[in-house]
């Protein structure tokens, strides 16, 4: 019987050369794992070098959360002797500790080393973020900045307790407007976030960008369609809303913590690991205020009280502003000056021309003075999605 024709060249004989290289490279590649496990073990088995190595107490730490991950998260990709030395080195370490319990390992912990760091985003006070491969999954890494131990403000244990509750409380969150939290790592000195990653693009240009594809665009006015933008703030809010319901707050509400999603549809709330930071140095409110983000803040805030679900409904009127005008709440004002206006005459920025007289009454009483004074979020959501079904107008000055 005639063979059937090759498709595109493709014989038998490059099938089997193709195949025996593949089987080379297994080969060579199983032969350097197994090298690798034996110089594991190895390592593992010399408790003299081992206590000498992990005598720091956080190295130490570092060193059994890894190995307690690999035990219980990737058991089944080591044979028994390795499992047997992995253990018997968290013995050893325990005893180091005086015989306290390991810490157990949180479900979202991720080690450093299945994280591939990509090409470099930004850099804030608080963080240097990048887009990374976690395995095969596209991500951004947000690498966190920790007080150093000359810090008057270092509290390395109050600083490890509040991310764990952070990342415990993020990664338990579910929802198309909130960006997700793959995992994290809270020992070592840079902690980290793994979240999906969204555009680049600022939420504002994200909106000029829309208008500029509606044929009635002026491009003498800034800013988006009003309805785009009502519908951004409207996505936002669902967000924050789910949030606030599992009694999160987010304390750091400001546009560039708002994300466009990848399919360039979406907005997500996004960047819970910077509020994180600014309290990490365990104790006072000045440093949670400091930073820019201070032209964000509800008054009761700037005057020292904890974050709360009307402090942020306070921030986002401030965000209403901000991408309505162009421009960061309070524009050039130093900050001296601003808190000065919002906490002593209780003043408000000035009103965006993008924003009708409903619409700015909205938002005064989203940032009324007194926080028991300010309209609940459910109602916010509910006027914000009857505005972006308006007749649309241009925003920004």
């Amino acid at each position: 019987m005639p063979s059937l024709p090759s498709s595109r060249g493709i014989s038998s004989d490059s099938i089997s050369s193709v195949l025996d290289d593949v089987h080379d490279w297994k080969k060579v590649w199983n032969k350097k794992r197994r090298q690798q496990l034996r110089d594991f073990q190895k390592c593992l088995e010399n408790i003299p070098a081992l206590k000498q190595t992990l005598s720091n107490p956080e190295a130490r730490e570092e060193a059994q959360m890894l190995l307690q991950f690999e035990a219980n998260k990737r058991r089944g990709s080591y044979p028994d002797s390795v499992l047997k030395a992995i253990e018997n080195a968290l013995e050893v370490l325990e005893d180091l500790d005086g015989g306290e319990p390991s810490e157990a390992v949180p479900n979202w912990f991720i080690p450093p080393y299945e994280v591939e760091l990509g090409n470099y985003i930004s850099a804030g006070g608080f963080a240097d973020v990048y887009y990374g491969k976690w395995f095969d999954t596209d991500v951004v890494v947000k690498i966190l900045y920790l007080p150093s131990e000359s810090s008057p403000t270092y509290n390395d244990e109050d600083s490890v307790d509040v991310f764990r509750r952070e990342a415990d409380h993020w990664f338990m969150l579910s929802h198309q407007n909130v960006v997700h939290l793959y995992g994290a790592c809270h020992v070592g000195r840079r902690p980290f976030f793994v979240c999906e990653p969204a555009k680049t693009t600022s939420v504002s240009a994200h909106m000029e960008s829309l208008a500029h594809q509606n044929a009635s665009y002026d491009p003498e006015q800034r800013g988006g369609n009003s309805s785009d933008i009502m519908r951004c703030l409207y996505l936002m809010g669902l967000g924050l809303k789910y949030v606030h319901e599992r009694g999160i707050i987010h304390s750091d509400l400001k546009m560039n913590n708002v994300m466009v999603g990848t399919d360039e549809k979406n907005i997500k709330l996004g960047d819970f690991g910077s509020s994180i930071v600014k309290r990490r140095g365990g104790g006072s409110n000045k440093n949670y205020v400091g930073s820019g983000a201070l032209r964000w803040k509800a008054p009761e805030c700037l005057l020292g009280a904890e974050p709360s679900v009307e402090s942020d409904i306070y921030s986002f009127g401030m965000c209403i502003l901000e991408i309505f005008s162009g421009a960061i709440p309070w524009g050039n004002n130093l900050d001296v000056a601003v808190k000065y206006y919002v906490t002593k005459k209780r003043r408000l920025p000035p009103r965006p021309r993008g924003l009708n007289d409903i619409q700015w009454s909205m938002v005064q009483r989203m940032c009324c003075f007194e926080p028991t004074e300010r309209i609940s979020l459910a109602a916010v959501v509910d006027m914000l999605n009857a505005f972006r079904f308006e007749e649309p107008t241009m925003g920004g000055s």
